[in-house]
């Protein structure tokens, strides 16, 4: 039996792995051993090639506790993400010696190869994110993003593998309020939802939309937790006097919700809004989207928008 370690650095990934493996493979429900890893330990506040060291070497006293604790060996390692480990390059020698398993990882970060507009066949350097993937330790490359794989592929010389946008998909009783209310205030108008409100979704180039569209015809909900540290302060007074103008065709929830929570929203909503400036990666909201059969308003760039056209699961524009 091949014994494999996942390091990862979210709870709430952490939870919902576990749920996953013991619903889905019930035969290993009592094989699960969870410890997380200390999100301290991978604070880069002064990146450099000593703190990548450490964040190696540190999983990898890890791993050897837990190898104590199960008594077996782990015969490879899939880091969930693996961003933070390839934040400095390093000798691929010293890395090997330093971190003695086979190992892949989910790369996040698709950056480097829409700037290089997807070249193939570029060789990393060793300044380059993906660099120790080189190592002859790493088996491979699990990506979210499908639209860079022919370029990762080429660079790494490994196997990749493009992972399914994975999503919480149940609902909460706590929010079960919310669709009532929401319906309420629409009035049978058309309502466009965007949900889990950050700057990277578009919350200002929907606050913009608003004021041109017909407010008999469409409403508009935003829900999420709004963090005015991401915005200067232009758009700070953008964002706070338009909710203070409280229109009737827009409905404010401005509180952190749970995935059960958006979920629920999501069913009372018609159109997913998730047209995205400069947001280059994947994003979960697809998956739930699709699954409550909800189409998508997207930017016809990068990997949301491409998502959407190679679908057929809403418009982009």
């Amino acid at each position: 039996v091949q014994t494999c370690a996942l390091p990862i650095c979210f709870p709430v990934t952490i939870a919902l792995l576990e749920f996953t493996l013991r619903r889905n493979v019930p035969k290993f429900a009592n094989n699960v051993l969870c410890r997380p890893i200390d999100s301290e330990e991978f604070e880069d506040n002064k990146p450099s090639i000593i703190n990548t060291i450490g964040r190696w070497n540190y999983v990898s006293k890890q791993i050897q506790l837990a190898e104590k604790g199960i008594g077996a060996k782990v015969e490879f390692v899939l880091f969930c993400p693996i961003d933070n480990m390839l934040r400095n390059s390093v000798n691929l020698s010293l890395l090997n010696w330093n971190f003695n398993y086979k190992w892949s990882g989910l790369y996040l970060n698709p950056e480097p190869y829409k700037l290089n507009q997807l070249k193939l066949n570029v060789d990393p350097k060793f300044s380059d994110p993906d660099y120790l993937f080189r190592s002859e330790n790493c088996v491979g490359v699990c990506i979210l993003d499908r639209f860079i794989l022919d370029s990762v592929r080429s660079g790494v010389y490994k196997k990749v593998v493009v992972f399914p946008e994975l999503s919480n998909l149940s609902l909460s009783d706590n929010g079960m309020h919310y669709p009532q209310e929401i319906h309420k205030q629409a009035r049978g108008r058309i309502i466009v939802g965007l949900l889990g409100v950050e700057k990277n979704e578009g919350i200002l180039a929907l606050i913009r939309l608003i004021k041109l569209v017909d407010e008999e015809k469409y409403f508009f909900v935003f829900a999420g937790k709004i963090d005015m540290s991401e915005f200067d302060e232009t758009q700070r007074e953008e964002i706070e006097s338009f909710i203070q103008l409280n229109q009737d065709n827009a409905l404010f929830i401005i509180k952190e919700l749970s995935e059960e929570e958006i979920n629920t929203l999501y069913k009372s909503i018609d159109i997913s809004y998730l047209y995205f400036y400069n947001y280059i990666s994947s994003n979960n909201m697809l998956t739930k989207a699709a699954h409550f059969n909800k189409p998508v308003l997207a930017n016809k760039n990068y990997c949301v928008g491409q998502t959407v056209k190679q679908f057929k699961i809403g418009q982009i524009s």
